[in-house]
């Protein structure tokens, strides 16, 4: 994302291996000097409280002006290029009231819509493949699908969220405020209220040269231990730090990866694959992989992030004859299956692919998506359900309108759906599309899209939702974060591939506390937007769904209000205690040790109260005397869905 360290390529250039030089971008010709004061003002219905920032200052810092680029040649490298206007950026609390959730007046502003999604098959030789017909509105009886929207009060670019079991949500803020503001720098918001204020929790570790500097942001929230992994790229690898208490005090992580990656990495913690297994208290692998532009490759770490290994395996190649020639290595985000399978996501010389792994990364193999529906670009999403069925949307070039596609696959990303196409009616050109998933066959899509043509076309943050994704005519319900008659996010151009002030990718996540999503967006545009006044980086934004279609077949989950593990003269007594049950057939009790992880109950300890909450006991009897052991308890859903729960410890001998 931030200051390039190599060149990207265009479609031509792609196909003949020519790459562009690298280079800087813009000329800062001014650089801001606020002077505040503190106000609030009423805009087209949004309350904003905030520090009024005024004043222009006229200290202008040397920067080169940047050659002009060549026609025709996108610069696409994923680092955050030098703006042309930079202001400081204070961290402030905002409190913004929606314009499409239902307010104090009990209106919204923004209705929801829905439609069905029209097929894209393959053509048929040795007809030409004809692109299916634009989305029409379905009628829809359920609750509106509502959101409440507030500005976090930072710069965001390529924002990144995650959220915790108990409901605190953590935005990435990257912008360029480094000492000297040339560089970007990465700091955490936290929102503790339900997406009503955000505040800076990531603060100056006291590290050297620690969060001055930052290419690439990224924050993952550990669904099944809290933890939150900030993962920042430095040009000697990527550096993490982590929490495990909400992002009141940070640990630092390995500074520097086993591998140095370029640019654009994705972080997740994902299940135990043996003979991997966790060394230490942290019950869970974590991965990052990173574009190399040679190939795409990724490393892994056995204890939480303090130490990191290659796995070994190339996901991508970024020379790969089979797939067409020199297809680079930039690729998507990292999701994984209940059992630990890999799947890394990639515009593939420029089709969607998937890599997938079940060894921890030690081998891929890899799958085309579709071949009829070619992407202008690398950003391919996944997401997993809760029965493991596996989901990606990209955006098509065959149309050049850019419209967004949706295929899943049943069988671990063996084989993929006909394509689906899920523009809401009268959008006609979106963005990289982001997708999350609940249980089986729910999903939620975070995108840009527009409506209009022409230089000055409006761009909107359209939230879309289905709980039948995998049936044969599924429903897609819609609304938008932003008023689109008063409040777009962005004026005129907006991709493919880079979008101003966005930069590369937006984000949404599944709640764990109730199966709501979250979703990120960075907003460009400022005072009256014009496709030439755009902010060169957009405002961070929250996006919190209120009502509507659940991601969960029952918004309330087991809650654990208690596990603990004892030593005894018969093994090791395991007891938990739980708050509520609905929707949970039973539990399973692992134990990691050894270097193994076993399940200890050979049969499901079937769940007792329903909507109540319940106690339970059990005893490891397998346990050996001496040995340091970690338990951890999953729930099991009637739908299939698993989901770790609790963790605790019991030491061995000294």
């Amino acid at each position: 994302m931030f200051e390039p360290l190599h060149p990207k390529v265009t479609p031509h250039e792609r196909e003949t291996g020519a790459f562009v030089a690298p280079r800087k971008v813009g000329d800062m010709t001014r650089f801001p000097l606020w002077r505040a004061a503190v106000g609030a003002v009423a805009v087209t219905g949004i309350v904003l409280a905030f520090v009024v920032a005024g004043g222009w200052g006229s200290e202008t810092p040397r920067v080169a002006p940047a050659p002009a680029p060549r026609l025709g040649a996108e610069v696409e490298d994923e680092h955050l290029q030098l703006p042309e206007q930079t202001a400081p950026s204070f961290a402030w609390p905002i409190s913004m009231l929606p314009t499409n959730a239902r307010g104090a007046a009990g209106q919204a502003v923004v209705p929801t819509g829905a439609f069905r999604g029209n097929l894209a098959p393959p053509p048929t030789p040795p007809n030409p493949w004809v692109p299916p017909a634009a989305n029409t509105a379905a009628a829809y009886g359920g609750p509106p699908l509502t959101l409440l929207t507030t500005y976090i009060g930072r710069e965001a670019a390529e924002p990144t969220i995650g959220v915790t079991r108990d409901g605190k949500a953590f935005i990435t803020a990257g912008t360029f405020d480094s000492p000297g503001g040339v560089a970007a720098r990465t700091l955490i918001y936290r929102s503790v209220d339900a997406n009503v204020s955000w505040q800076q929790t990531q603060g100056n570790f006291g590290l050297p040269n620690e969060f001055n500097e930052s290419l690439d942001p990224y924050v993952w929230v550990d669904p099944q231990t809290d933890r939150i992994y900030s993962a920042d790229l430095a040009a000697v690898g990527i550096r993490f730090v982590f929490s495990d208490d909400d992002g009141d005090t940070f640990t630092l992580g390995s500074p520097v990866g086993a591998d140095v990656p370029v640019d654009h990495q994705t972080v997740i913690t994902a299940e135990p694959v043996p003979p991997f297994t966790p060394v230490g208290a942290y019950p869970n692998l974590l991965y990052f992989c990173s574009n190399r532009v040679a190939d795409s490759m990724c490393s892994r770490s056995l204890d939480g992030g303090l130490t990191f290994t290659t796995t070994g395996g190339v996901a991508f190649l970024g020379v790969d004859p089979i797939a067409g020639g020199v297809c680079g290595g930039l690729h998507g985000h990292l999701v994984s299956d209940s059992t630990g399978r890999l799947f890394l996501p990639k515009g593939h010389c420029g089709d969607p692919w998937v890599a997938i792994s079940a060894d921890s990364g030690t081998t891929w193999t890899r799958v085309k998506i579709a071949d009829h529906i070619p992407l202008p670009h690398h950003e391919v999403t996944l997401a997993v359900d809760a029965a493991d069925n596996v989901y990606a949307v990209w955006q098509d070039s065959t149309t050049a309108k850019n419209l967004p596609y949706l295929s899943y696959s049943t069988d671990s990303g063996l084989t993929w759906s006909t394509p689906r196409m899920i523009a809401p009616p009268g959008v006609i050109e979106t963005n990289f599309p982001t997708i999350t998933a609940g249980h089986a066959g729910r999903i939620a899509i975070n995108v840009p899209g527009t409506t209009e043509t022409g230089g000055e076309r409006s761009w909107n943050q359209y939230l879309i939702i289905s709980t039948d994704a995998l049936s044969a005519d599924p429903l897609f319900v819609w609304t938008t974060a932003n008023d689109p008659a008063t409040n777009p996010i962005r004026k005129g151009p907006c991709g493919p591939g880079r979008c101003g002030g966005m930069f590369d990718f937006v984000d949404i996540v599944t709640s764990p506390q109730n199966g709501e999503f979250w979703a990120a967006a960075s907003d460009t545009c400022a005072g009256t937007c014009t496709s030439t006044t755009q902010k060169r980086v957009g405002d961070g934004v929250g996006i919190k769904q209120t009502g509507g279609p659940s991601l969960w077949v029952t918004p309330t989950a087991v809650r654990i209000a208690s596990f603990a593990a004892r030593r005894t003269g018969r093994g090791v007594d395991l007891a938990w205690r739980t708050e509520a049950e609905a929707g949970t057939l039973g539990f399973e009790v692992w134990r990691s040790g050894a270097g193994r992880a076993v399940r200890v109950n050979s049969a499901l300890v079937p769940a007792k109260a329903g909507a109540g909450g319940a106690s339970y006991r059990l005893v490891d009897r397998a346990a050996r005397p001496g040995m340091a052991y970690t338990y951890r308890l999953r729930a099991v859903g009637h739908d299939g869905k698993r989901a770790w729960r609790a963790s605790a410890r019991v030491r061995g001998s000294r």
